[in-house]
């Protein structure tokens, strides 16, 4: 469930929250209102992590280049057997794993 349809069911979604700079003493309280305000926190399911900018960007940088490529790859195999080793229809390849838990 993507973040769109946890705000339109009324509930958060987790965030990471962090300061760099915080001259006013209160960066981290203006952070956590703005999770606030765009529904991440304070909701059923909803929470927020502090975190910093160097660990958030490490992150991101991780997932882009390990678990996301491999996602993909995992799925173009899939196909690829799916479809040219036991013969299934490609619509029928793309269709089963699109509706995986999308129904009852």
């Amino acid at each position: 469930m993507g973040i769109l349809e946890r705000h339109k069911q009324g509930l958060g979604y987790p965030v990471l929250v962090g300061v760099a700079q915080d001259v006013s003493g209160k960066a981290l309280d203006y952070a956590l209102a703005i999770s606030k305000g765009i529904g991440a926190i304070g909701l059923p399911g909803g929470v927020a992590l502090k975190s910093s900018f160097e660990e958030e960007a490490f992150l991101d940088l991780l997932s882009e280049h390990t678990y996301i490529p491999l996602l993909i790859a995992s799925i173009m195999a899939y196909f690829e057997v799916a479809t040219k080793v036991y013969g299934a229809s490609p619509e029928a390849a793309i269709l089963e794993p699109l509706c995986l838990g999308r129904t009852g």
